[in-house]
């Protein structure tokens, strides 16, 4: 019997967040996420479900979702699994963008967090790839870094000189002070 080749493809899905280093404050802070779907096909292409998973310390912000700029639906959540289901339409040789906000808690730990989707066309899987036997979500990662000592603040200044550019740097006995072709 001959091998039956997997499903042709022509949809991919990228990721994007925003911000994407948040300094670790006692505040809570908003982050944007972006799923893009890619349909290369000259074909309509309908998803039936796009999955997220949040990383720790992130919570989805209710009523924030949109597709092709138009509000839909809450995602159904349970802990860190989102997802949305429906007909998620992308027309042929085109993209669609899922829009979602997340709040990212207070004092964070500092370290990476990466956002990551796939989605569903029946029981195919879609992510970044053409490939359907794959697992290969669109990630996005959101950096958190730590807050500044206090008094720490690093000035940095372009100066021309000689048709090139150097950097000043200044600041407290922690950051100790360099200057590059002063």
């Amino acid at each position: 019997y001959p091998v039956i080749p997997p499903p042709i493809n022509s949809t991919t899905l990228s990721k994007s967040a925003s911000p994407t280093v948040v300094v670790q404050t006692g505040s809570t802070t908003d982050v944007t996420f972006t799923v893009t779907i890619n349909n290369t096909d000259e074909e309509t292409v309908t998803l039936d479900e796009i999955r997220d998973v949040l990383p720790a310390g992130f919570t989805y912000a209710a009523g924030t979702s949109t597709f092709n700029g138009g509000a839909i639906g809450n995602p159904l959540v349970s802990g860190q699994n989102l997802t949305w289901t429906g007909s998620f339409v992308v027309p042929p040789l085109s993209s669609r963008q899922l829009v979602f906000h997340a709040t990212l808690q207070a004092n964070p730990s500092v370290g990476t967090y990466d956002n990551c989707v796939t989605a569903r066309i029946g029981s195919t899987q879609i992510d970044t790839t053409a490939d359907t036997t794959d697992n290969a979500p669109a990630c996005a990662r959101v950096s958190v870094i730590a807050t500044p000592p206090a008094g720490g603040t690093i000035l940095i200044r372009k100066t021309a000189i000689g048709g090139g550019a150097t950097f000043s740097y200044t600041g407290n006995d922690l950051f100790q002070t360099h200057c590059v072709a002063c």
